[in-house]
Protein backbone atom coordinates (compact mmCIF):
# COMPACT_ATOMS: atom_id res chain seq x y z
CA UNK A 1 0.00 0.00 0.00
CA UNK A 2 1.15 3.82 -0.84
CA UNK A 3 1.95 5.70 2.03
CA UNK A 4 -1.00 8.62 2.90
CA UNK A 5 -0.67 11.69 4.99
CA UNK A 6 -2.53 11.19 8.43
CA UNK A 7 -3.72 13.09 11.04
CA UNK A 8 -3.09 14.37 14.57
CA UNK A 9 -6.25 12.70 15.47
CA UNK A 10 -5.84 9.10 13.33
CA UNK A 11 -4.95 6.12 15.30
CA UNK A 12 -1.50 4.82 14.61
CA UNK A 13 0.44 1.91 15.87
CA UNK A 14 3.11 2.87 17.96
CA UNK A 15 5.21 0.72 16.98
CA UNK A 16 5.33 1.25 13.21
CA UNK A 17 3.19 4.00 12.29
CA UNK A 18 0.55 1.67 10.75
CA UNK A 19 -3.03 3.61 10.66
CA UNK A 20 -5.10 1.48 12.44
CA UNK A 21 -9.05 2.79 11.56
CA UNK A 22 -11.41 0.32 11.22
CA UNK A 23 -9.92 -2.48 12.79
CA UNK A 24 -11.00 -3.73 15.99
CA UNK A 25 -9.33 -3.52 19.84
CA UNK A 26 -8.19 -6.58 20.04
CA UNK A 27 -6.96 -7.37 16.56
CA UNK A 28 -2.58 -6.98 15.78
CA UNK A 29 -1.03 -4.50 13.86
CA UNK A 30 -1.25 -5.54 10.18
CA UNK A 31 2.05 -4.37 9.61
CA UNK A 32 4.17 -5.73 12.98
CA UNK A 33 1.55 -7.58 14.85
CA UNK A 34 1.91 -5.51 17.57
CA UNK A 35 -1.81 -5.42 19.75
CA UNK A 36 -3.41 -2.68 18.45
CA UNK A 37 -5.03 -2.07 22.35
CA UNK A 38 -1.29 -1.21 23.44
CA UNK A 39 -1.68 1.40 20.71
CA UNK A 40 -4.38 2.74 22.75
CA UNK A 41 -3.66 6.32 23.89
CA UNK A 42 -5.61 5.58 27.61
CA UNK A 43 -2.54 2.98 28.29
CA UNK A 44 -0.50 6.48 28.16
CA UNK A 45 -1.43 6.77 32.58
CA UNK A 46 0.86 9.91 32.42
CA UNK A 47 3.98 10.95 33.85
CA UNK A 48 3.93 11.43 37.83
CA UNK A 49 3.71 15.18 37.09
CA UNK A 50 0.91 14.53 34.66
CA UNK A 51 -0.77 12.53 37.52
CA UNK A 52 -0.68 15.44 39.86
CA UNK A 53 1.93 13.66 42.29
CA UNK A 54 3.37 16.11 45.30
CA UNK A 55 6.62 17.31 43.86
CA UNK A 56 5.58 16.42 40.56
CA UNK A 57 8.44 18.04 38.92
CA UNK A 58 11.56 16.07 41.20
CA UNK A 59 9.19 13.01 40.88
CA UNK A 60 9.71 13.07 37.18
CA UNK A 61 13.44 13.93 37.58
CA UNK A 62 13.82 10.45 39.33
CA UNK A 63 11.81 8.53 37.04
CA UNK A 64 13.62 9.87 34.09
CA UNK A 65 17.02 8.89 35.75
CA UNK A 66 15.74 5.47 36.89
CA UNK A 67 13.67 4.84 34.16
CA UNK A 68 13.42 6.87 31.06
CA UNK A 69 12.18 3.92 28.36
CA UNK A 70 9.19 3.13 30.76
CA UNK A 71 8.49 6.70 31.80
CA UNK A 72 7.98 8.05 27.82
CA UNK A 73 6.19 5.38 27.54
CA UNK A 74 3.70 6.61 30.13
CA UNK A 75 3.88 10.29 29.06
CA UNK A 76 0.55 11.60 27.92
CA UNK A 77 0.25 14.10 24.75
CA UNK A 78 -0.81 17.29 26.61
CA UNK A 79 0.12 20.38 25.06
CA UNK A 80 -1.01 22.57 27.64
CA UNK A 81 -0.29 20.78 30.66
CA UNK A 82 3.93 20.24 28.96
CA UNK A 83 3.84 24.45 28.65
CA UNK A 84 3.62 23.92 32.38
CA UNK A 85 5.90 21.71 33.52
CA UNK A 86 8.62 23.25 30.86
CA UNK A 87 8.09 26.15 32.87
CA UNK A 88 8.08 24.29 36.36
CA UNK A 89 11.33 23.06 35.42
CA UNK A 90 13.57 26.22 33.72
CA UNK A 91 12.20 28.40 36.99
CA UNK A 92 13.58 25.24 39.45
CA UNK A 93 17.38 25.54 37.31
CA UNK A 94 17.39 29.11 37.15
CA UNK A 95 16.16 29.36 40.68
CA UNK A 96 19.08 26.91 41.44
CA UNK A 97 21.31 28.32 39.21
CA UNK A 98 20.54 32.11 40.66
CA UNK A 99 20.87 30.94 44.17
CA UNK A 100 24.84 29.39 42.91
CA UNK A 101 26.03 32.87 41.37
CA UNK A 102 24.98 34.68 44.66
CA UNK A 103 26.43 32.46 46.93
CA UNK A 104 29.65 32.40 45.15
CA UNK A 105 29.14 36.32 44.28
CA UNK A 106 28.71 36.67 47.81
CA UNK A 107 31.68 34.63 49.39
CA UNK A 108 33.87 36.60 46.72
CA UNK A 109 33.09 39.93 47.60
CA UNK A 110 33.60 39.12 51.93
CA UNK A 111 36.49 41.24 51.81
CA UNK A 112 35.25 44.08 49.55
CA UNK A 113 35.85 47.15 51.27
CA UNK A 114 32.93 48.53 49.65
CA UNK A 115 31.09 46.55 52.80
CA UNK A 116 27.44 47.19 52.99
CA UNK A 117 26.80 48.68 49.65
CA UNK A 118 28.29 45.80 47.52
CA UNK A 119 26.52 43.20 49.79
CA UNK A 120 23.16 45.10 49.01
CA UNK A 121 23.92 45.08 45.19
CA UNK A 122 24.54 41.30 45.26
CA UNK A 123 21.09 40.67 47.24
CA UNK A 124 19.33 42.83 44.58
CA UNK A 125 19.98 42.63 41.61
CA UNK A 126 22.47 39.41 41.21
CA UNK A 127 19.90 37.07 41.62
CA UNK A 128 17.15 38.60 39.62
CA UNK A 129 19.79 39.20 37.14
CA UNK A 130 21.02 35.80 36.95
CA UNK A 131 17.84 33.99 37.13
CA UNK A 132 15.99 35.81 34.29
CA UNK A 133 19.87 35.66 31.98
CA UNK A 134 19.41 31.56 32.65
CA UNK A 135 16.06 31.17 32.51
CA UNK A 136 15.99 33.32 28.74
CA UNK A 137 19.05 30.71 28.02
CA UNK A 138 16.88 27.96 28.66
CA UNK A 139 14.25 28.77 26.94
CA UNK A 140 15.95 29.78 23.68
CA UNK A 141 17.88 26.18 23.93
CA UNK A 142 14.66 24.67 24.80
CA UNK A 143 12.82 25.98 21.90
CA UNK A 144 15.13 25.66 19.41
CA UNK A 145 15.08 21.89 20.50
CA UNK A 146 11.64 21.80 19.93
CA UNK A 147 11.35 23.02 16.50
CA UNK A 148 14.67 21.11 15.50
CA UNK A 149 12.56 17.54 16.66
CA UNK A 150 9.57 18.86 14.48
CA UNK A 151 11.69 19.55 11.36
CA UNK A 152 13.68 16.21 11.76
CA UNK A 153 10.71 14.19 12.36
CA UNK A 154 8.70 15.27 9.45
CA UNK A 155 12.19 14.86 7.05
CA UNK A 156 11.66 11.02 8.77
CA UNK A 157 8.09 10.58 8.09
CA UNK A 158 7.45 10.81 12.32
CA UNK A 159 4.40 12.02 13.71
CA UNK A 160 6.28 14.45 15.80
CA UNK A 161 3.21 17.30 15.84
CA UNK A 162 3.63 20.23 17.90
CA UNK A 163 1.69 18.63 21.34
CA UNK A 164 4.06 15.33 20.91
CA UNK A 165 7.08 17.91 20.68
CA UNK A 166 6.05 19.88 23.50
CA UNK A 167 5.29 17.32 26.04
CA UNK A 168 8.71 15.60 24.84
CA UNK A 169 10.71 18.69 24.87
CA UNK A 170 8.90 19.49 28.65
CA UNK A 171 9.99 16.43 30.07
CA UNK A 172 13.54 16.09 29.14
CA UNK A 173 13.49 20.07 30.66
CA UNK A 174 14.72 17.77 33.77
CA UNK A 175 18.17 17.73 32.17
CA UNK A 176 18.14 21.76 32.84
CA UNK A 177 17.52 20.48 36.36
CA UNK A 178 20.43 18.45 36.57
CA UNK A 179 22.47 20.79 35.10
CA UNK A 180 22.22 23.38 38.11
CA UNK A 181 22.52 20.56 40.62
CA UNK A 182 25.68 19.69 38.93
CA UNK A 183 26.85 23.36 38.54
CA UNK A 184 26.07 23.10 42.25
CA UNK A 185 28.31 19.97 43.34
CA UNK A 186 31.22 20.96 41.10
CA UNK A 187 31.92 24.50 42.31
CA UNK A 188 33.02 23.21 46.00
CA UNK A 189 34.42 19.86 44.46
CA UNK A 190 36.34 22.69 42.29
CA UNK A 191 37.46 24.80 44.79
CA UNK A 192 38.86 21.49 46.73
CA UNK A 193 40.66 20.35 43.85
CA UNK A 194 42.43 23.59 43.71
CA UNK A 195 43.17 24.07 47.70
CA UNK A 196 44.82 20.74 47.65
CA UNK A 197 46.81 21.90 44.56
CA UNK A 198 47.95 24.81 46.09
CA UNK A 199 49.07 22.93 49.19
CA UNK A 200 50.97 20.48 47.74
CA UNK A 201 52.62 22.79 45.08
CA UNK A 202 50.83 21.73 42.25
CA UNK A 203 50.12 25.37 41.52
CA UNK A 204 52.29 25.11 38.45
CA UNK A 205 49.73 23.09 37.13
CA UNK A 206 47.35 26.30 36.27
CA UNK A 207 44.45 24.43 34.70
CA UNK A 208 44.14 22.53 38.22
CA UNK A 209 43.73 25.70 39.59
CA UNK A 210 41.10 26.46 37.18
CA UNK A 211 38.92 23.82 38.23
CA UNK A 212 36.30 26.11 40.43
CA UNK A 213 35.51 27.75 37.02
CA UNK A 214 35.95 25.04 34.71
CA UNK A 215 34.13 21.98 36.67
CA UNK A 216 30.45 24.28 36.92
CA UNK A 217 30.96 24.82 33.26
CA UNK A 218 31.12 20.86 32.68
CA UNK A 219 28.25 20.60 34.86
CA UNK A 220 26.05 22.36 32.56
CA UNK A 221 27.37 20.74 29.47
CA UNK A 222 26.56 17.15 31.39
CA UNK A 223 23.05 18.42 31.99
CA UNK A 224 23.03 19.47 28.16
CA UNK A 225 24.02 15.79 27.34
CA UNK A 226 21.18 14.83 29.92
CA UNK A 227 18.76 16.39 27.97
CA UNK A 228 19.65 15.78 24.69
CA UNK A 229 19.35 12.05 25.29
CA UNK A 230 15.74 12.16 26.72
CA UNK A 231 15.11 14.13 23.70
CA UNK A 232 16.41 11.28 21.78
CA UNK A 233 14.42 8.53 24.10
CA UNK A 234 11.31 10.62 24.02
CA UNK A 235 11.35 10.83 19.60
CA UNK A 236 12.07 6.89 19.70
CA UNK A 237 9.15 6.25 22.77
CA UNK A 238 6.80 9.11 21.30
CA UNK A 239 7.17 9.25 17.42
CA UNK A 240 3.86 7.61 16.62
CA UNK A 241 2.03 8.66 20.29
CA UNK A 242 -1.74 8.81 19.85
CA UNK A 243 -3.65 11.61 21.62
CA UNK A 244 -6.59 11.21 23.81
CA UNK A 245 -9.61 10.02 21.93
CA UNK A 246 -7.91 8.15 18.95
CA UNK A 247 -9.71 5.39 20.10
CA UNK A 248 -12.70 6.12 18.92
CA UNK A 249 -11.37 5.32 15.30
CA UNK A 250 -11.31 1.91 16.11
CA UNK A 251 -14.75 -0.75 15.14
CA UNK A 252 -17.08 -0.61 17.49
CA UNK A 253 -15.66 2.09 19.15
CA UNK A 254 -17.04 5.04 16.66
CA UNK A 255 -20.11 5.16 13.51
CA UNK A 256 -17.59 5.18 11.06
CA UNK A 257 -15.18 2.39 10.19
CA UNK A 258 -12.12 3.79 7.82
CA UNK A 259 -9.61 1.80 5.63
CA UNK A 260 -6.42 1.36 7.59
CA UNK A 261 -3.91 3.36 5.88
CA UNK A 262 0.48 2.95 6.18
CA UNK A 263 1.94 6.06 7.72
CA UNK A 264 5.75 4.86 7.36
CA UNK A 265 8.04 1.85 6.50
CA UNK A 266 7.85 -1.07 9.16
CA UNK A 267 10.65 -0.16 12.13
Amino acid sequence: MGRQRVDEGDLLCERCGYALEGLRRYDPCPECGRPIEQSCPERRIGSPWQQGARFGVWRNLCALLRHPLTTFDRVRVDENGARRLEADSIAWASLLFALFISVRVTIEAIDDPGGARTMALIFLVVPVLSFLIYALVLLMLTSIERRGIRFFGRMRRRRITAAIAETIVAHACVGWMISSLLIWLAWPTGSLIAWIAREHAWARWELILLAPTLLPWLGFFTGLLFFETLVAIGVRRMRFANIEGAQARLLGESSSSLEARVFSDPV
